[in-house]
């Protein structure tokens, strides 16, 4: 799958790349606001929902084709208890660099709806009972979907629902453990066009 979702995020560069010469080429850049919930009991049990923030740079074509490059942030805070221990704080945090090709489909006056897929990249960290923080970057993929609507001459604003997958590997001088990190994204956005 991470094959295929990277050919074909390739693909949709090169197809922008060869539109770069066009004044039909579209450029916007965005602002993410929303939330993430995990979809697994582990995280959900320990942290639960989280906000999210991103911005995001996009070149679509003529056709509708889209390449999307996307950087966010989240974070949060929660207790666990353990066998031996009851009620231990932790934190964790999360950066998270997104490559996503999509088709944007128009749907009347000023109105549209973006689908894509795409490779995402994390760099996850955990800190538990005031120790050394616990880090590991991780791949997987993701699916979006959501509709934008036209507010202003180069202004829109929309909703955009993302569901990613992929954990991470955190490893510690007595102990390593997996922390599942497939969940829901929900968003507001604020796009410019340029």
């Amino acid at each position: 799958m991470t094959k295929l979702c990277a050919a074909l995020i390739a693909l949709s560069a090169v197809s922008c790349i060869a539109w770069a010469e066009s004044d039909a080429m579209v450029w916007t850049v965005g602002l993410k606001g929303g939330f993430f919930s995990p979809s697994l009991d582990g995280e959900e049990r320990l942290y639960g929902d989280s906000p999210y923030g991103a911005v995001e740079v996009a070149v679509r074509v003529p056709s509708g084709v889209f390449f999307r490059l996307e950087s966010g942030y989240r974070e949060d805070s929660g207790q666990f208890s353990t066998g031996f221990f009851a009620n231990i704080d932790s934190e964790s945090s999360e950066w998270r660099s997104l490559a996503v090709m999509g088709e944007r489909f128009k749907l009347g006056d000023g109105l549209a709806m973006h689908i894509g897929i795409g490779i995402v990249s994390r760099l996850y960290t955990e800190r538990m009972l005031r120790q050394e923080s616990l880090s590991d970057r991780s791949f997987g993929h993701l699916f979006l979907l959501g509709p934008e609507f036209e507010i202003a001459r180069n202004w829109s604003v929309g909703a955009e629902y993302q569901y990613i997958t992929g954990s991470a590997l955190l490893r510690s001088e007595r102990d390593s453990y997996r922390v599942d990190l497939d969940g829901h994204s929900v968003q507001a956005v604020l796009r410019r066009q340029l």
